[in-house]
């Protein structure tokens, strides 16, 4: 009322008013802008199945006999992975200079493992500096969890109760059709690229063993006529395949699980005890998005710390800040026991459960 009561100001003084219309047009211009972010924002019905189904998956495992951790979102430095950028942070007091918000709660999950605990989790918000699109925001919540003496199969379980839970609750609430079947599909990524892009990549995994570093790059040549640049690495060539020959064929309706990826690809994953060429992790696809990663854990600091080394080579090649190495995680990882762990991303399997398209519709206050 007071901007409107300036406007007709019996003072005379244009400056004012001036100044009054000017304030009311950026009030305006605010609220078409709130009225834009509120149409993509999620709906009570979304807000209201978001608790329910958070609050079910915490007593889930808080039933299966896991605590949870609360971890640090503020950290000296994530591991180097080359795929993920965090958030940069400046202290100005504390005398640490620059630190990272986590890009995923691993590092002090796992510090946690090697004092002895046994199941563990955190429901944590996470941050990674990516590009927005529909899929993705660069603040999100990540469902990541570890259980010891465990082999990696064995999460396929956890995840299936986690989907069936929060169905369930969307059902309930009129916003699912009830029966899916959400049974996770088992597959390969060899067999993918077999059937899907025509490339033998266990055969090309071999020939990369032996020195032939651009293998498959020169099979996608080959057999799709697909030239990348000359500078493209093994990480380069097999996600372009991935991307366009596989994901999109991957089954829509039904969440798959796909194991046996390349050792190259192995972050914190084990190397396979059948095929030295392979690592022991899967990845969950639903509704064409990426949902879960998960790791049979490595618990050698030698292999690790040649696998950061080699990351952050490949980060300074990319012009991207390297990282140090964190040998206290070092330390932990050498002292847990067999153990498998998996992040899931909470978000996107509200997405695909509830059949939105922007991951706005899901995560309140994103622009």
């Amino acid at each position: 009322m007071q901007r409107y009561a300036k406007l007709v100001s019996p003072t005379g003084n244009s400056q004012q008013s001036l100044m009054s219309v000017s304030n009311l047009q950026l009030d305006t211009l605010r609220i078409v802008d709130m009225n834009k972010a509120y149409n993509n924002s999620p709906s009570k019905e979304v807000l209201c199945f978001r608790h329910l189904a958070k609050q079910a998956i915490r007593k889930l495992f808080d039933d299966d006999g896991f605590i949870e951790i609360d971890t640090p979102y503020l950290i000296t430095a994530n591991t180097p992975d080359p795929f993920i950028d965090p958030i940069f942070v400046l202290e100005k007091h504390g005398g640490l200079g620059q630190r990272q918000l986590h890009t995923s709660p691993e590092i002090w999950l796992k510090r946690s493992l090697s004092l002895g605990l046994e199941k563990i989790y955190h429901m944590a918000r996470v941050f990674r500096d990516d590009p927005p699109s529909d899929h993705h925001s660069a603040e999100f919540t990540m469902l990541e969890w570890y259980r010891v003496n465990t082999r990696l199969v064995d999460l396929l379980t956890d995840c299936e109760a986690i989907f069936n839970l929060s169905a369930k609750i969307a059902q309930k609430q009129g916003q699912m059709e009830p029966g899916p079947d959400l049974t996770i599909l088992k597959t390969d990524v060899s067999f993918l690229f077999k059937k899907f892009a025509r490339i033998d990549l266990e055969h090309e995994l071999h020939r990369i063993a032996q020195g032939d570093h651009l293998s498959l790059n020169r099979a996608l040549a080959e057999r799709r006529t697909e030239h990348l640049p000359q500078d493209a690495s093994f990480a380069d060539a097999f996600f372009h395949i991935m991307l366009k020959y596989v994901e999109p064929n991957l089954p829509k309706n039904q969440p798959v699980a796909i194991f046996g990826w390349p050792v190259q690809l192995a972050a914190l994953a084990a190397p396979s005890e059948q095929n030295p060429l392979l690592c022991d992790r899967f990845e969950i696809y639903f509704q064409g998005l990426e949902i879960a990663n998960a790791y049979q854990e490595c618990t050698q600091a030698d292999v690790l710390r040649g696998r950061f080394v080699s990351e952050n080579l490949e980060r300074a090649a990319l012009n991207k800040p390297v990282f140090p190495i964190d040998e206290d995680l070092l330390v932990g990882v050498s002292k847990m026991p067999e153990t498998a762990g998996i992040a899931l991303g909470l978000d996107r399997l509200f997405m695909a459960l509830l059949s939105k398209k922007q991951i706005s519709q899901i995560i309140l206050g994103i622009d």
